[in-house]
């Protein structure tokens, strides 16, 4: 994907699920496995101290929260939770290490991340290996309708082959 003409960046996220504490509304919001090293050029508006990004690429185990999610579960920097999988058959620990904000995108407001290889490294070898999303950064918002037709046709006889999604231009 990287190498269409036009993507500047590209990731691979991957929605955990899972329950933090209960399964009561309050509980629940997204939690998603990144790549730490690229999360920050594919979402510029990600905003954080250069110390917690630093801090998230290098501790396997970190993870980071919007300000808005960090302020309901009163998480500060440093606090240990547990995700208890359900789609992954993983419990996973992890430390918060950066708390952002990101102005332009409510959703990730609300929305904790953390390093898609420690999950790749819990889950049973049989299940690794796969990508919920690739996520894209354009050089040009003109780019996106090719480069989705691109990534379409590349992918358009595998098992797994879903259509592309535009999130937001």
């Amino acid at each position: 994907i990287k190498q269409i003409p036009g993507v500047r960046e590209v990731y691979i996220e991957q929605w955990f699920g899972g329950v933090y504490i209960d399964s009561r509304p309050e509980h629940m919001f997204a939690r998603m496995a990144v790549e730490p090293d690229r999360i920050f050029t594919v979402f510029p508006d990600i905003l954080m101290p250069e110390d917690q990004i630093r801090a998230f690429e290098k501790q396997r185990t970190a993870f980071i929260s919007g300000v808005d999610l960090a302020k309901k579960q009163g998480w500060k920097l440093g606090d240990k939770i547990t995700l208890k999988g359900d789609i992954f058959p993983v419990d996973l620990e992890l430390t918060l290490r950066g708390i952002f904000t990101s102005p332009e995108n409510a959703f990730a407001q609300d929305a904790m991340f953390f390093n898609r290889e420690y999950l790749e490294q819990a889950i049973p070898a049989g299940r690794r290996g796969n990508a919920g999303d690739f996520v894209f950064l354009a050089e040009s918002i003109n780019d996106i309708p090719r480069i989705e037709a691109e990534v379409d046709d590349m992918f358009r006889n595998s098992p797994v082959q879903t259509k592309t999604d535009t999130l937001s231009a």
